[in-house]
């Protein structure tokens, strides 16, 4: 692991790549920038007149709120706990609601629906796919457009790239004659600074004390701040993530985290039976993996083990916490995944010793709890 980076896992920061003046990745593909993820669906909404939608019920709930303010209303239909949707409660919504628009999210990297939504809309051919490719947005970058099903869709381009800031959005019939927009030139030096220093401060953990931890603090807060402000006044990515964007070798990236992922997978196969693992499955040609989801016996089971991996420096997400939603907690399937689910990191920041270190303590910790 490099020298400089003293956990595991966590949020991206500004690091060390591959610069590889590789300044062909966004120029020839079809897609808008905007400030984040959420500004990218926000704008696309606009665009596009999006006034009801039907979403999944296993969705960031925070997420969900912001959909709710954006949209007149929103409808809910059920996810599996394997991640697939349920077509035939997606028919008896959009039919029995009238509703046009519907969210798909491919959870990890790992999860395509577009067979299901090819069948559904062979039932329903007027309904119009939102396709959420925030976990798999490499695959975009890298030119590969046959994950794409949604007649329209977005992503963050922070959940997998080090940028202080960014999202994509497009759709086959959205932009005409356009290739990209470039960075936004009207953004506020304080903008700019917030989110620079942001990333540097996640770079550099040993120069950490209360009072620094304060100011980047306040930074961060007045930084999401001005980021709703440039998403209500639909700005574009700041120069900053735009420089760092052109230059990024995303092929490097996806290598990366691919070989990471099966790497610990394999491990973590052998103890499939003795702890009763279920295993995000194996990779298929195209796959970018987010991170490496395993589901574990029970919530106090997960919370164990992601509490004690915290300590070894190892940081885990939970993806997402259902029950916070009052709307969200009575879909059963979307409780049982978010109860169990640990997501192990395994980004490009990192490499096989890495992936044993996770590996081993996070089997000590699954012998511990039981």
């Amino acid at each position: 692991m490099d020298n400089n980076i003293h956990n595991i896992g966590g949020e991206l920061e500004l690091y060390p790549i591959n610069y590889s003046g590789l300044n062909n990745i966004i120029d020839d593909k079809i897609y808008y920038f905007s400030t984040s993820g959420r500004c990218a669906f926000k704008n696309l909404c606009t665009k596009i007149g999006v006034d009801s939608i039907l979403v999944p019920s296993f969705i960031c709930p925070d997420f969900f709120e912001f959909i709710r303010e954006i949209t007149n209303q929103v409808f809910i239909y059920r996810v599996l706990t394997d991640l697939s949707i349920d077509y035939y409660d997606v028919i008896e919504m959009v039919k029995k609601n009238n509703i046009r628009y519907i969210l798909t999210i491919d959870y990890f990297g790992l999860v395509n629906h577009k067979n299901t939504i090819m069948h559904i809309k062979e039932e329903i051919p007027s309904l119009v796919v939102i396709q959420d490719l925030s976990h798999t947005c490499i695959q975009i970058l890298k030119g590969n457009f046959s994950i794409l099903y949604g007649d329209y869709y977005f992503a963050s381009l922070r959940k997998l790239l080090p940028v202080p800031d960014g999202g994509i959005y497009g759709g086959y019939n959205l932009i005409s004659n356009v290739k990209y927009l470039a960075y936004d030139t009207d953004q506020s030096i304080t903008s700019e600074a917030c989110k620079l220093i942001k990333g540097i401060y996640l770079k550099y953990p040993e120069y950490h004390t209360n009072d620094i931890e304060s100011l980047y603090l306040q930074l961060s807060s007045l930084s999401k701040t001005l980021l709703l402000d440039e998403c209500n006044k639909n700005k574009s990515i700041s120069k900053v993530s735009y420089k760092i964007l052109c230059n990024i070798d995303v092929n490097h990236i996806a290598l990366s985290r691919r070989k990471n992922y099966e790497f610990l997978r394999n491990l973590l196969y052998n103890y499939l039976n003795s702890y009763n693992l279920n295993l995000a499955s194996q990779l298929d040609e195209f796959s970018v993996p987010y991170m490496l989801p395993v589901l574990l016996d029970n919530k106090d089971e997960r919370n164990f083990v992601r509490d004690n991996l915290v300590t070894k420096g190892i940081y885990c997400s939970i993806i997402w916490n259902i029950e916070s939603s009052l709307l969200l907690k009575n879909y059963s399937d979307s409780i049982y995944i978010g109860d169990r689910i640990i997501c192990l990191p395994i980004d490009q920041r990192y490499n096989f010793d890495d992936m044993t270190t996770i590996y081993d303590e996070f089997i000590n910790c699954i012998r511990h709890k039981q």
